[in-house]
């Protein structure tokens, strides 16, 4: 289960001459992850972590990591250099999103511009607003809530300095993360500890709700492929999720791998997008994920599972990871 204090992640070892290096900016299981796969293919990997970002509670051992000075533009094209990829796995991977989080993206693509690194661009599907129908790469990023909004003005950010020959970029969109060490996302640890104890826990719009999930390591292995084909610079893609399935649906499936029988009815807390502005201290971000949240939200991944022969994990086996991953060993 989730206890103990967070600690800093530290840099272990030196660079491998000769070896392409791959740089994970995150503070979580996305990151990790994505360092993880890159060392299955080959690759050195790095994992920089943003000061002050949530995290997990110990950072693994066999990840080397180092704390991102990401207002030093210096220090990021000294960091950056001789690397083969960036992949941007923070600020959009969880939330809340801060304001700065344009000006950091800015100084990120200007060092990779300037050490010829390739960008690979993590964000949520919320750009495409409340739409009904299952998202797809052919949609257009046309949200008018505060949070689709800001994703997709960052997301295009990135395409257009790709098109002006500045960086090569791609966009990789995935469904809220679940999985070991995810946290910062609504079914991360923190949703699932509470889960295992029956603790109650809210979601975001509808507890019946089906909505697609992506698996923090068909993320990483996703993102390595994507970093590999030159093809897919300048396009967006959805990476490999699940059907959609309910909160509730997920809660049970995790409780009957840890061997619990199905949690109380009141454990799960629906909030709605109507009731929601009334509450002391309820942000913009909160609002727009329990509305976008109130019905099925499908996340379509067929391009990147035709393109790369990669598809989703199933659920009964993230469900297995993932709790095994929090019991005491």
């Amino acid at each position: 289960m989730v206890s103990g204090p967070r600690q800093r992640s530290i840099d272990r070892g030196q660079r491998q001459s000769g070896v392409p290096l791959h740089i994970a900016i995150g503070s979580d299981g996305a990151a990790i992850e994505t360092a993880r796969a890159a060392r299955e293919r080959g690759y050195e990997a790095l994992v920089l972590v943003p000061r002050g970002a949530p995290t997990v509670r110990a950072f693994p051992r066999d990840v080397r990591a180092h704390d991102l000075d990401e207002r030093n533009p210096d220090w990021l094209a000294r960091r950056f250099q001789g690397a083969t990829c960036i992949h941007y796995c923070c600020g959009t991977t969880g939330y809340p999103i801060d304001g700065e989080e344009p000006e950091r993206l800015a100084r990120i693509l200007q060092a990779a511009s300037k050490t010829g690194a390739k960008i690979v661009y993590c964000d949520a599907p919320y750009a495409y607003g409340v739409s009904g129908r299952p998202l797809s790469e052919e949609m257009a990023a046309r949200a008018r809530d505060p949070l689709g909004s800001f994703l997709a003005a960052l997301a295009q950010f990135v395409l257009e300095t790709h098109s002006k020959g500045k960086i090569e970029a791609v966009i990789a969109r995935h469904a809220d993360l679940v999985g070991p060490q995810i946290v910062r996302s609504p079914f991360g640890e923190a949703f699932v500890d509470h889960v295992l104890r029956g603790q109650p826990v809210t979601v975001f719009g509808r507890k019946d709700a089906p909505r697609s999930l992506t698996y923090s390591r068909d993320f990483g292995r996703a993102l390595i492929l994507l970093s590999e084909e030159p093809e897919a610079a300048g396009q967006v893609w959805h990476l490999p999720s699940t059907p959609p399935v309910s909160p509730e649906k997920l809660a049970g499936t995790l409780r009957a791998y840890a061997s619990l029988p199905p949690g109380p009815a009141a454990m799960l807390h629906e909030t709605a997008a109507r009731g929601i502005g009334g509450i002391l201290g309820a942000k913009p971000v909160e609002r727009s994920l329990t509305r976008l949240h109130e019905s099925t939200f499908t996340l379509l991944s067929a391009k990147f599972e035709r393109a790369f022969g990669m598809h989703a994990t199933d659920l009964r086996e993230i469900a297995r990871d993932t709790v095994f991953s929090l019991l005491p060993a």
